[in-house]
């Protein structure tokens, strides 16, 4: 009978992989709802469910429901911490990416025991389960690292609470990051932002999204939402997206006379100076595709939103404005961020100078082969070198 089953070829029947590789089978005939078998394949049981979605008997199949988590399961941890104030105060993004990647381990199930993940107690977690879930995203670093976010938050939130949940040790904390390259950003050239400013001309949304992005330095999250509510007596009053449940940042940015033109220009059509298609504020995901568009239709497809705000910090730093003035006006709360772009700035401005030097000492334009001064670095006359290769 299982030999026959193999060979068998059902009609209408297709076979679909969800996000874990798991295959799941589905009867699909044109002009009727997709139905979900659930029974074992090769089973009596299996045809009898296949006849009835066949002939439009059985009803599509609506996903089961998981079984009640059990106490102290990764599972039943879990709910509690998307349910506690703590979590729930986190933006809402990152408390869905979270709840996702955790969910998502939670439906793995173990090699060895063949037990989902999420069944497990989760006191029973140690380092080397952490560690074997990171090298399984490990192709995708910023995946795993991620994950390990959520997860030392998970097990962080649960030895706060050891009477309830029983785990005395956040086992993710002693695990490394996956250590890679980050992607850079592009910045802007002159000709860059020449050529987007010629395609899209005053008057423009697409004109005032880019001088938005220079005349404040901000993040694409903030150009976003900034509107004419922000506005007040020549300034922009308003709060950084990034942190403002935990650290806000409140900002006031005077406007520039470029950016106020742009925004003289624009006859927006509520208080938020960009506006989608529908009459609403851009979400993050779709004010950078669309920036991105903009970007192409100019001929500048390498550009983004947030190469926009690198190139303020550039031109701050050519302007010769202090870290300080920069910290206030990007709304940086350590100098640490200050100081990259001013030493990767700085670097590059004293080496164009040493450059210069050389060229004029050489009086050709190229580096001299032997130098002048010795290791000590004091200076000796031409003439003494002379008489010391001579008597050597």
């Amino acid at each position: 009978m299982d030999g026959a089953m193999a060979t068998v070829d059902f009609k209408f029947l297709v076979r679909d992989k969800d996000r874990h590789g798991n295959e799941r089978l589905y009867v699909r005939r044109r002009g009727c709802p997709k139905v979900r078998l659930r029974e074992p394949e090769g089973t009596d049981a299996f045809l009898a469910e296949y006849r009835d979605a066949v002939n439009g008997l059985a009803k599509p199949s609506r996903p089961t429901k998981r079984p009640t988590a059990a106490p102290g399961s990764f599972d039943a941890i879990l709910l509690a911490a998307c349910a506690s104030p703590e979590w729930r105060a986190l933006d809402k993004r990152e408390m869905l990416t979270r709840r996702q990647i955790l969910e998502k381990w939670g439906d793995v199930v173990a090699p060895v025991s063949g037990v989902r993940v999420g069944a497990l107690p989760l006191a029973s977690f140690e380092e080397r389960h952490i560690r074997r879930r990171r090298d399984v995203l490990a192709e995708q670093p910023g995946a795993a690292n991620n994950f390990l976010k959520a997860a030392r938050a998970l097990f962080a939130w649960a030895t706060e609470r050891v009477d309830e949940t029983g785990v005395k040790v956040n086992p993710a904390k002693a695990v490394k990051r996956v250590q890679y390259v980050k992607r850079q950003y592009h910045v802007w050239t002159p000709d860059e932002l020449a050529a987007y400013r010629k395609t899209w001309p005053i008057g423009t949304k697409q004109r005032l999204a880019v001088e938005l992005g220079i005349g404040t330095g901000q993040r694409p999250s903030d150009i976003r939402q900034l509107g004419r509510q922000h506005m007040k007596g020549g300034e922009l009053h308003y709060t950084q997206h990034k942190g403002r449940k935990r650290t806000p940042t409140h900002m006031v940015t005077p406007i520039l006379p470029a950016l106020q033109e742009a925004i003289d220009a624009m006859d927006a059509g509520g208080l938020t100076f960009l506006l989608n298609k529908f009459g609403a504020p851009y979400s993050e995901h779709g004010f950078h595709n669309t920036f991105k568009d903009w970007c192409r239709a100019a001929g500048v497809a390498e550009c983004s939103p947030h190469g926009l705000r690198i190139l303020a910090a550039v031109t701050f730093l050519e302007a010769g404005i202090s870290t300080e003035r920069m910290m206030a006006w990007f709304g940086w709360r350590t100098i640490k961020q200050a100081l990259h772009y001013a030493q990767t700035f700085n670097r590059a401005q004293m080496n164009r100078e040493t450059a210069a030097m050389l060229a004029a000492q050489s009086g050709n334009g190229s580096v001299p082969l032997s130098g002048t001064v010795p290791a000590s670095g004091t200076k000796t006359p031409r003439k003494s070198l002379k008489n010391i290769a001579r008597k050597g």
